[in-house]
């Protein structure tokens, strides 16, 4: 399977530039967009000034596009407020202006953060969804709230998102007594399209957080989003020049002082890393990067969590260069298995950092198909003797498109661990994966994988997954069916538990009946349950249904709910939920139930609560879960959270224990590319206290300066307990310079 990943790996790599020039010609013809929806680009005569006013001339000659319609709350109505919206391009850039409009004027907007990519669901924004290619499947997405923060991402058939996907581009707003307006300046060398198509598909989006309202040009089914582009109105008019090979050289410089706070002074261990990244595209749909002396300071640190169940837990990517395009890798996710999982690189089972050397990604996309490749080394992680002093992992992808919504595919991965002794363990993993779409409503994905391993006993095995689903309006259904085999390994993966048989039934409603309140917008009562068996001898593990008779949405975006949910366990060895507590082999049958409450999160002051009680095996437990967020400007904001776990009567010890992790942090945005933020999480399961604070300065498009201080140490409970042996304290202070130059 080795030669398979550099077959297919190499094929990632070489096929999609030589295949390009010719794929186009063979490719099926797109699905027109609809001639209802038909919105025209002029050229720009004279300059455009990006300062969020549409003042200038250009603008009073380009067509306006004012028939925007509800997705939310009343599918197809007339909007609340008005929208208008205006493009242009010259030869260097395509322009977007909108005009927002809120008699309410900047009482009536809401933005609760100016940080980049911020939350969707919080703000007032407008956005822009564009598919260059005219197929209906990609968008790349350009999003500004009222105070001028930028979200970007990438989306493949409204369904596979790139959120962290960073595009070069700028906006700027600006609020009056009448409303908001946008200006958004967007290169051509960010763009990904086919100079040779006849109209581009676009959408676009306004949400007025005030009164919940989401509205769209064109009209699409809520239950969709924003980017699929089969939805997509037709976008005319546009003269793009050829597309060039744009260079994007990112290089970065990091001065790093370290230490043990509690032995010696911060600054024991100093150092100067040098290294940086190089985008190129090498034409409108192939871009190489490639990455030197890898570093990561400024990616959000992982927030902790109390695990009580008898599953690993799977921490997100919070890398940026892992997370550009990780998408096109990532085939399930982390609760069911995940063959490929880029975490498993550059980092240990504890998530401290392992140097990586150098790395190169070459990805693909087009109308007829997606491919990439990914080569990563990484060097020694400082281990003990017969540990692994470097590793080597290669992934290789390829999707094909059928029609207008299906797909299937194929990857390969291989990581292979070079042993201080010599020796080497090579662990390779392959996939063939699908995803059909016979409606708009209705998939049916899945995959199959096998693994094989040299260099220690065992690794040969299979695992298996399948979803199917069905959503409308009124709600969803979806079958999950997943196999894991004993002996099956991905070492580039990630794998909950393995000899795992899963089995998840769920239903959800989504009911707007007329009755309602205007204060309540729906109810969404709902039924999911997860019941695993071994694959070995087919014999039940555990499984749980949980029942949520009602579910309520309210108008402001607030929610309430309440769930029960019938426990059933059965455990062949002892159990450690936490150190010090031991449960003993046998079959357990337990009930738990719980209330939920969300406010409204674009509120200056918002908070939530989770409480549920009940059995837990031969015990109990009672979970608190709280949270808050202070923000009377989006400026600044103050969040604290808390949750208790208090386990009772537990074991043959009827042991008595209550962990509590408390997470305060606060954030300072002097505007959305100059930011302050600070993080701190006390967790006693964890014995850990852990400070994260970060400043950072946008000086230039995605040219960053960072300042990012980092300590952490043992801790022990409320009382000073200490539940757990953990490792030793230590603290970092790192200044990091990265300059963007395109060429």
């Amino acid at each position: 399977m080795a030669w398979g990943l550099v077959t297919l790996l190499c094929a990632g790599l070489v096929l999609p530039a030589g295949a390009g020039a010719q794929e186009e010609d063979a490719a099926e013809a797109p699905p027109r967009a609809s001639d209802a929806f038909v919105a025209r680009a002029v050229e720009a005569r004279g300059d455009v000034v990006v300062d969020g006013r549409l003042d200038e001339p250009a603008w009073e000659a380009a067509p306006v596009i004012r028939d925007f319609r509800q997705i939310e709350p009343l599918q197809g109505a007339a909007p609340t407020l008005t929208t208008e919206v205006r493009i242009l391009y010259d030869r260097d850039n395509l322009y977007v202006g909108i005009r927002a409009e809120d008699p309410q004027g900047p009482d009536g907007i809401r933005v609760p953060e100016a940080r980049r990519n911020f939350g969707y669901f919080q703000n007032d924004l407008v956005g822009i969804s564009l598919d260059g290619f005219g197929d209906g499947r990609s968008a790349m997405a350009f999003q500004v709230n009222a105070m001028g923060a930028l979200r970007d991402l990438r989306v493949l058939d409204g369904a596979v998102f790139d959120r962290e996907w960073q595009g070069v581009w700028e906006a700027r707003t600006a609020v009056d007594s009448g409303g908001w307006t946008a200006e958004v300046r967007i290169p051509w060398s960010t763009l990904r399209y086919d100079p040779a198509a006849a109209h581009w598909r676009m959408l676009l989006v306004r949400r007025s957080r005030r009164i919940n309202e989401e509205v769209g040009w064109p009209e699409w089914p809520r239950e969709h989003n924003a980017y699929t582009m089969r939805f997509g109105g037709r976008l005319e008019g546009l003269e793009p020049p050829p597309p060039t090979r744009n260079v994007e050289i990112q290089p970065y410089l990091a001065a790093r002082s370290e230490g043990d706070p509690v032995e010696g002074a911060l600054g024991t261990d100093r150092g100067l890393d040098v290294g940086g990244e190089v985008k190129w595209g090498l034409s409108s749909n192939t871009v190489l990067d490639l990455t030197v002396n890898t570093d990561f300071a400024e990616a959000d640190v992982d927030r902790q969590v109390v695990n009580l169940t008898r599953f690993s837990v799977f921490f997100p990517e919070q890398r940026p260069f892992f997370l550009e395009n990780a998408g096109l890798f990532r085939l399930v996710d982390g609760r069911w298995v995940e063959p490929f999982f880029s975490r498993r690189i550059g980092l240990d089972d504890d998530g401290t950092p392992i140097p990586l050397q150098a790395g190169a990604r070459m990805t693909h996309q087009s109308s007829r198909r997606s491919a990439g490749g990914l080569l990563v080394r990484q060097g020694g992680d400082g281990g003990r003797e017969g540990g692994r002093s470097a590793s080597t992992f290669g992934v290789g992808r390829y999707q094909h498109n059928l029609g207008e919504f299906n797909r299937v595919g194929g990857l390969v991965s291989t990581r292979i661990d070079e042993l201080r002794d010599g020796g080497r363990v090579t662990n390779t993993v392959g996939v063939a994966d699908w995803y059909l779409r016979p409606r708009p409503s209705t998939w049916f994905r899945g995959m199959v994988s096998g693994s094989h391993t040299d260099g220690v006993p065992g690794g040969d095995g299979w695992s298996a997954f399948g979803h199917v689903g069905h959503r409308t309006s009124w709600g969803y259904l979806g079958w999950v069916q997943a196999f894991i085999s004993p002996e099956y390994r991905a070492s580039s993966g990630f794998i909950p538990r393995s000899d795992l048989i899963t089995t998840s039934p769920v239903v959800s409603l989504d009911l707007r009946p007329d009755w309602l309140p205007h204060m309540i917008r729906s109810i969404e009562p709902g039924v999911s349950s997860f019941f695993y068996h071994r694959v070995s001898d087919r014999s039940f593990r555990e499984g749980r249904v949980q029942v949520r008779p009602f579910d309520l949405g309210f108008a402001d975006g607030a929610s309430a709910g309440f769930w029960w949910e019938p426990n059933r366990q059965e455990l062949t060895g002892v159990f450690s939920p936490l150190p010090g507590l031991e449960v003993e082999p046998g079959s357990y049958r337990y009930d738990r139930w719980g209330m939920e409450f969300e406010s409204d999160p674009s509120q200056w002051l918002s908070g939530a609560a989770s409480w549920s009680e009940g059995g837990f095996f031969d015990g109990r437990l009672r979970q608190l879960d709280v949270s808050g967020r202070v923000g009377p400007s989006p400026r600044w904001s103050l969040t604290a959270g808390y949750e208790r776990n208090e386990i009772r009567d537990l074991g043959p010890d009827q042991a008595r224990l209550t962990t509590h992790l408390i997470s305060p942090e606060a954030r300072l945005s002097v505007n959305p590319r100059l930011q302050l933020y600070t993080f701190y999480q006390h967790n006693t399961a964890a014995g850990r206290g852990t400070w994260n604070a970060r400043f950072s300065w946008e000086f230039a498009p995605l040219s960053f300066l960072h300042v990012v201080f980092n300590d952490g140490r043992p801790v022990g409970d409320l009382r000073g307990e200490v539940l757990r042996e953990v490792g030793p304290s230590e603290r970092q202070f790192i200044v990091k310079l990265n300059y963007l130059m395109q060429r």
